[in-house]
């Protein structure tokens, strides 16, 4: 992982250990940098989406290159997430980050790329089933 990283004044590897941790029989079986990319990157995503509705939110209007994202990452992540999916997307949100937040990039982009350079899903697709990676992918997106 990406150490001395910071989210919100806490460190970012321990935030992540304690996920994995209370899910630890889900994220310690089969691929599991796999899972953990896709749990990070359903992560990623959650905060590019927070931090581009506060933007919005005080701008008062949305832009047309935020609704474009908004549109192209809903389509994106609106149906299953596949390994094919996985660089679209995080392209998508750095794209969006460095406009909204470009903190994000170091902090979760960086973290979410490394699981996925360690783990098998890229070389071999069938190392994590499809049904997993969505579930990371959801894990990620509704953490708190």
């Amino acid at each position: 992982m990406v150490s001395n990283n910071t989210k919100y004044g806490n460190d970012v590897d321990s935030v992540l250990n304690e996920c994995f941790a209370q899910n630890e029989k889900f994220f310690n079986s089969g691929d599991k940098d796999g899972k953990r990319a896709f749990f990070t990157l359903g992560l990623y995503c959650k905060k590019v989406v927070e931090s581009l509705e506060k933007e919005v939110a005080t701008a008062g209007t949305q832009t047309k290159d935020q609704e474009e994202f908004t549109s192209r990452i809903n389509r994106e992540i609106g149906y299953n997430i596949i390994y094919r999916s996985f660089t679209t997307i995080i392209k998508l949100l750095d794209n969006m980050a460095g406009k909204v937040n470009p903190k994000l990039i170091y902090n979760c982009s960086n973290t979410c790329k490394q699981y996925v350079i360690n783990s098998n899903v890229m070389s071999d697709k069938k190392a994590l089933p499809s049904a997993d990676e969505n579930l990371a992918f959801s894990l990620g997106m509704y953490q708190k």
